[in-house]
C-alpha cells in the first residue's frame, strides 16, 4: 500500500453483514474525503474481525487525501513466553507521561465475544420457553379437540372402529401438527447456535497493544 496508493483494507464488517457496504478482494470502490474529494480504491484484503471499523491505506494516503493526525495508537506483538498483563503494566508504567492507557487485546476480544454470546444466549432461552408453551398448549388442544369431536369418534366406534384405531388415528393427527411446528422452531434454533459458533470463531484472535497516547497489547 505505501508502493500504490490506490489499494486499501476493509474490517470484516463489509463481508459479514454488520455493514450497509458490501466488498469483496478485487473490487473498486469510491470513497470521499471530507473536502469532498473523491478516490477509487482497489480492495486487495477484507479482515474476518471487527475490532477496528474503517479502512485501512498507506501512510502517505491517509495524510495526503484523509488528512489524517500523526497516530496515536499503536500494536504490539507480545514475545514469546511474556505475559501479555505484564508487558501491559510496564508499558503503562514507562510511558505514563505520554499518557498512555495499555488493552490487551485479547481480553478486549473476549469481553466483546461474551457480550455477543449473552445476546444469543437470552435468544435461546426465550426459544426453549416458546417451546415448553407451545407443547403445554398443544396438550390443551389436544384435549379439548377430543372432546368437541365426542360424535364424530361415536360414529367411528359405531360403523366398528375399534378404541386402539381411534385413539392411532388421534395421535398421527396430532403428531402431523406437532411435527409442523417443530420443525420451524428447529430452524430457529440452529440460526442461534450457528450464530453462536461463527461469533467464537470470529472473535478468537492474537494479540497486540496500543502505545503512546494510547495503548493496547495481546498476547
Amino acid at each position: 500500500m505505501q508502493a500504490d496508493p490506490s489499494l486499501a483494507i476493509f474490517d470484516g464488517g463489509v463481508s459479514n453483514g454488520f455493514s450497509l457496504l458490501k466488498l469483496a478482494v478485487g473490487e473498486r470502490v469510491e470513497v470521499a474525503n471530507a473536502r469532498g474529494q473523491v478516490r477509487t480504491f482497489t480492495v486487495i484484503g477484507v479482515l474476518r474481525e471487527v475490532l477496528i471499523p474503517g479502512m485501512y491505506v498507506g501512510d502517505d494516503t491517509a495524510k495526503n487525501f484523509f488528512f489524517a493526525q500523526a497516530p496515536s495508537s499503536f500494536l504490539f506483538k507480545v514475545a514469546p513466553g511474556a505475559s501479555p498483563g505484564v508487558v501491559q503494566r510496564e508499558l503503562d508504567r514507562d510511558f505514563v507521561s505520554w499518557g498512555m492507557d495499555a488493552t490487551v487485546l485479547r481480553d478486549l476480544i473476549d469481553q466483546v465475544s461474551r457480550i455477543n454470546l449473552s445476546f444469543i444466549n437470552i435468544i435461546q432461552a426465550f426459544l426453549g420457553l416458546g417451546l415448553v408453551v407451545g407443547v403445554a398448549g398443544l396438550g390443551v388442544v389436544t384435549m379439548r379437540n377430543v372432546v368437541e369431536r365426542r360424535n364424530e369418534i361415536g360414529t367411528l366406534r359405531a360403523i366398528g372402529f375399534r378404541r386402539s384405531m381411534v385413539l392411532k388415528y388421534l395421535l398421527i393427527e396430532n403428531s402431523f401438527v406437532s411435527l409442523l411446528g417443530t420443525s420451524g422452531l428447529r430452524s430457529e434454533l440452529a440460526v442461534g447456535s450457528s450464530s453462536r459458533t461463527s461469533c467464537s470463531l470470529g472473535c478468537s484472535a492474537s494479540g497486540t497493544s496500543r502505545s503512546p497516547s494510547r495503548g493496547s497489547t495481546s498476547s
